[in-house]
């Protein structure tokens, strides 16, 4: 029992031991890899970086053809990944499905897009009642504010015309 707490306790000074050891290592590999470097070992990093940097996009390219080229090829064999058909949120709280949510007709369902809903098709995208008081709200909050800049423009014309003075043909210099 000694033996596995003694080994268990040289594991675990061993890890907390491993990230000091690697900023150690970093830092000193970081400082001193240019000491030995020659002006040849120069020009090659340099090539070589400079090569990736130029040679990546076209490799990048390359290889988005070629997943792009497999994809068809598994699409076309009926193994790839298939496009779902979407379903709006509004249907998933419905019911789910057709035939099991229950829709009044009023003159909304007619196709008009009003409201957010989308006509057509014979589908009609409902909104929940918090959404339309939402919508209520920021339609006043802009009835208002328009409402709002018409008077300011309105009392901005009458200050204006404070100032102008009517002048009559003989008087007052005309």
């Amino acid at each position: 029992m000694d033996r596995f707490l003694s080994s268990t306790l040289e594991f675990l000074e061993w890890l907390v031991s491993l990230p000091k050891q690697g900023y150690v290592n970093l830092t000193r590999n970081a400082v001193h890899m240019w000491d030995d470097m020659s002006m040849l070992n120069y020009i090659r990093m340099i090539a070589i970086v400079g090569g990736y940097l130029f040679i990546r996009p076209y490799l990048q390219r390359y290889g988005e053809r070629q997943q792009a080229k497999q994809l068809a090829k598994l699409e076309a064999e009926g193994k790839g990944p298939k496009s779902k058909a979407k379903i709006s949120p509004n249907a998933l709280r419905d019911g789910g499905g057709k035939g099991k949510s229950v829709k009044f007709a009023d003159d909304r369902a007619e196709g008009s897009s009003e409201d957010g809903e989308k006509g057509g098709k014979g589908e009609v995208e409902e909104w929940g009642k918090k959404a339309k008081k939402r919508q209520k709200k920021v339609q006043d909050l802009l009835a208002k504010e328009g409402q709002r800049l018409e008077d300011l423009d309105d009392k901005e014309d009458l200050d204006i015309m404070e100032y102008l003075v009517d002048y009559e043909e003989g008087k007052d210099g005309w």
